[in-house]
């Protein structure tokens, strides 16, 4: 029985989508230089938390109800990441264009890929859970 396949390849896709929202630019200066997650400590320090936590729930699959509770946390920081890069945005580049293309998208898809992730592990954990009644 193949379980966590498709649970594993969209965690690993929100990691790369995490990554990747650490390196593309989020905004423009009115100067026109572009603003990344790697020029501030903070956002980077949350970009490769989430990244690592990530890339670590890959690896829990043999413990399924606790590899679930660290995906709600990995969403919850997605979701952080999300809000810092807004926060930071409004607060310190008052004069800044949003990018749309880059570094504010990778965020919302990888919250897109972590909570299908999560739907298949409730998936996954409905049918232990009915195949465990049977025995």
């Amino acid at each position: 029985m193949v379980i966590q396949r498709w649970q594993s390849v969209l965690l690993l896709i929100s990691a790369i989508f995490v990554a990747l929202a650490g390196i593309l630019p989020y905004a423009v200066t009115a100067e026109g230089a572009d603003v990344c997650a790697v020029q501030t400590p903070v956002l980077l320090c949350v970009d490769i938390l989430v990244a690592l936590l990530l890339l670590i729930d890959i690896f829990l699959y043999r413990n399924l109800r606790y590899q679930m509770k660290v995906t709600r946390l990995a969403l919850g920081l997605i979701v952080v990441l999300g809000a810092t890069i807004a926060a930071y945005t409004c607060a310190a580049l008052e004069d800044a264009a949003i990018a749309v293309t880059g570094g504010i998208v990778m965020p919302v898809l990888a919250l897109v890929s972590t909570y299908a992730a999560l739907r298949l592990m409730r998936r996954d954990y409905r049918l232990l859970r009915s195949a465990d009644r049977l025995r």
